[in-house]
């Protein structure tokens, strides 16, 4: 007997194979984690229930759903003749809320999908669903990218002040980005715990003894920043500045 459910397995298995192909071995777990959070969607359950042991997927799962939105996407259906929902009208429907909304504003095609489904629409379930896998993955990638200069920390390699100052006020940039969509606090977690790994770092450069003087202190000071920045990052501009201004800094560093 062919159910719901049954046709949902048989999408994403294609999908997951799909997937696989672009990922290599994280492929398939991946695809399906997505393609189980797109069914999910399209068909109105909470998706978060799905993927609630991937917390890294967290921002992917809420979606906007402001009338302005829904607005656009239904107005764009209604210009084409309501057609049916396949790859090809969810790529127009996006350009078309992107161009109005700007990149914040971006709809995911499993949204844009449920939102048309409530209008009657026929729906092509197999090109919806590879749309936002594809879709989900971009998004993913485009997070990795904003991690790439923060994670110079980890590197091992000594930072010089003028370098270390430049990526926190990076890392305090993503911090607030993440921070402020709720639907991203997994990143901003994410983000608090590389600090945290950055800290130790330089901290046990500033602890080896057999290291140069002046960069044991560099790095000591690298690591206070650090702390200061985890403990109150809403301040840490403000601290920085008077810090550097101190009578102890410029000692240490003139």
């Amino acid at each position: 007997m062919v159910t719901q459910a049954s046709v949902e397995e048989k999408l994403i298995s294609a999908t997951c194979v799909r997937g696989a192909g672009c990922l290599g071995n994280s492929g398939t777990g991946f695809s399906l984690l997505v393609a189980r959070a797109s069914c999910a969607w399209i068909h109105g359950r909470d998706a978060r229930a799905t993927v609630q042991t991937e917390p890294v997927l967290k921002f992917a799962m809420k979606e906007p759903e402001h009338m302005t939105a829904r607005r656009l996407v239904l107005d764009c259906w209604e210009r084409l003749n309501r057609p049916p929902v396949g790859a090809r009208l969810l790529r127009n429907i996006q350009a078309h809320v992107a161009k109005q909304r700007g990149s914040d504003g971006a709809l995911s095609p499993a949204a844009i999908a449920r939102m048309l489904a409530d209008e009657g629409a026929d729906l092509r379930h197999p090109e919806i669903i590879e749309s936002d896998v594809a879709w989900r993955q971009s998004m993913l990638r485009e997070k990795a990218k904003e991690f790439a200069q923060a994670e110079r920390l980890l590197s091992g390699e000594p930072l010089s002040l003028n370098a270390a100052e430049e990526l926190i006020r990076n890392f305090d940039a993503l911090r607030q980005k993440f921070e402020h969509e709720e639907a991203e606090t997994a990143l901003a977690d994410e983000l608090k715990a590389l600090a945290v790994q950055a800290r130790k770092v330089a901290q046990s450069i500033a602890d080896h003894r057999s290291a140069d003087e002046q960069l044991r202190a560099t790095q000591s000071e690298i690591a206070e920043w650090l702390k200061v920045w985890l403990q109150t990052p809403a301040l840490f501009n403000d601290w920085l500045e008077l810090r550097k201004r101190s009578d102890e800094f410029r000692k240490k560093f003139s």
